[in-house]
């Protein structure tokens, strides 16, 4: 028999790739064990057992909570009506927001959606911007990206209102 330990039956240790735990990334050459699904160790491969070597290949190791679900109804409702999605800066989701106004006079509200926060400064915009392209009524466009470098579709999450769309 060599002296090599056997690996765990279960075990996983994940290598070659930066490790984020939550609150920071951690040094470089830092391995995660996994045993039974659950983080059993983490630190410098010597010290953290057996286990089938994961190789991460340069990639990023997140903790997470995964929450896969869709609003089909929702984001087919957005693609529908104001369509942000093709734009990428604050000036171009003016542009396409005060055409669809002009374009759909008998909308009692601009809605739609599909901004993304990277054209903001914070992420956030502000309602200046819809107050100056739409006067005559609301304007309730939602957020459905992630800044980059996902991209993944996430409707309604967060909204974009006007000064006259407040409650």
């Amino acid at each position: 028999m060599s002296g090599k330990a056997r690996p765990e039956k279960g075990a996983l240790v994940f290598h070659n790739g930066t490790v984020f735990d939550g609150v920071r990334f951690l040094p470089g050459g830092t391995h995660v064990r996994v045993h039974d699904g659950k983080i059993a160790a983490v630190g410098t491969a010597s010290a953290l057992g057996p286990g089938e070597l994961v190789d991460l290949a340069g990639g990023t190791l997140l903790p997470g909570f995964i929450d896969a679900h869709a609003h089909p109804v929702y984001a087919g409702e957005q693609l529908l009506r104001c369509d942000l999605s093709a734009e990428r800066t604050a000036a171009g989701y003016a542009a396409i927001i005060a055409a669809y106004a002009r374009d759909h006079p008998q909308d009692e509200w601009i809605t739609g959606g599909g901004w993304s926060m990277e054209a903001f400064p914070g992420g956030l915009p502000a309602r200046e911007l819809l107050d100056s392209v739409v006067a005559d009524r609301p304007a309730f466009p939602t957020w459905s990206r992630f800044s980059p470098p996902t991209r993944r579709a996430v409707p309604g999450s967060m909204a974009w209102r006007r000064r006259l769309a407040r409650s």
